[in-house]
């Protein structure tokens, strides 16, 4: 029978991300939760950016199926 190996986890509050340059950060309790709240800002702004883009095609379909009639 293997001895049981001790396990140890991360500091809570502590995340590391990579960067464009590979460097790793380490975020703190407050910097994490203001990261994703960043993260998530992003990522509605990317939706909403796409969304609009999509309204644009449709919209230049639809003007120009109205000019061929």
């Amino acid at each position: 029978m293997e001895p049981l190996k001790k396990k140890t986890l991360a500091r809570p509050g502590i995340v590391t991300t990579e960067t464009e340059g590979s460097k790793v950060l380490t975020v703190g309790d407050g910097k994490a939760k203001q990261l994703a709240q960043e993260k998530a800002r992003a990522r509605t702004l990317a939706k909403q950016q796409q969304l609009a883009e999509r309204i644009a095609a449709a919209s230049e379909q639809i003007s120009s199926a109205i000019e061929e009639s």
